[in-house]
């Protein structure tokens, strides 16, 4: 009786697993079933390395679907037709961008969504198209990408510049520009002393031309007053010489 009594529990919980994951499946088979999607196709004229079916697509960001289909644009093979599904709820409007971007240098490709302003309307199909299409704009990568060429253009350009700066005729001009420096720094140095002298010399000199200037300074205001002295005494002779009338 313990043994049958023992059965019957495990049974009893494995029915109970069973009829749990029963319901899970359901409930998650309706609530797909209520969640409805829409698809958008995107025209890209550069290259999609990188992107695959199945890859996120993101709205500013946050991720809200996946590529579909990747193939070339029948009506243009200069484009490229990337299909993306994302939820019905998914605010696509009229201003609303699509570009092409890497999750770091080499990390997997995505489709970015952006723009949308608030007050544009929802994007629908045109010209008898059964998905609506949403424009693409250039990435931050790809601008980088076809920017490279011209970048390495400059750089070669620097590279033979600095290459013509270190040829051998100016590294030799070089060398003995350096050579006369080291040179005249050499006959300089073995002068040191003659040069100190010059400069005390020089210093002895122009104290002894500050003195002679304050002397002759001392010696013009001498002069003045003994000039202007004299101009007094000359004008009282002459006022006594004058007869009185």
């Amino acid at each position: 009786m313990e043994t049958r009594a023992n059965y019957f529990l495990v049974g009893s919980f494995v029915l109970a697993i069973l009829a749990g994951l029963v319901v899970f499946i359901v409930w998650l088979t309706e609530a797909q079933l209520d969640k409805s999607y829409a698809n958008y196709r995107i025209l890209f004229s550069g290259s999609v390395t990188g992107l695959k079916v199945g890859n996120p697509v993101r709205y500013r960001g946050v991720p809200v679907g996946s590529v579909t289909s990747i193939r070339i644009d029948p009506e243009n093979v200069e484009q490229i037709e990337v299909v993306i599904e994302v939820p019905n709820d998914t605010p696509v409007r009229t201003d609303t961008e699509a570009s092409l971007e890497m999750q770091g240098i080499t990390g997997v490709a995505y489709v970015q969504l952006s723009g949308g302003s608030q007050n544009a309307q929802p994007l629908k199909s045109s010209g008898g198209k059964k998905m609506p299409t949403i424009p693409s704009k250039a990435s931050g990568l790809s601008q980088i990408i076809e920017s490279a060429p011209e970048l390495i253009n400059r750089v070669i350009g620097l590279v033979e510049r600095a290459s013509n700066i270190l040829s051998e005729q100016n590294q030799a001009a070089i060398s003995e520009t350096l050579a006369n420096i080291n040179q005249v720094s050499g006959a300089v140095a073995g002068r040191s002393d003659q040069i100190e002298s010059i400069i005390v010399d020089a210093d002895a000199t122009v104290a002894e031309m500050r003195g002679a200037m304050t002397a002759l300074r001392q010696l013009t205001e001498s002069l003045n007053g003994r000039f202007n002295e004299v101009a007094g005494n000359v004008d009282q002779t002459m006022a006594a010489a004058r007869p009185t009338p």
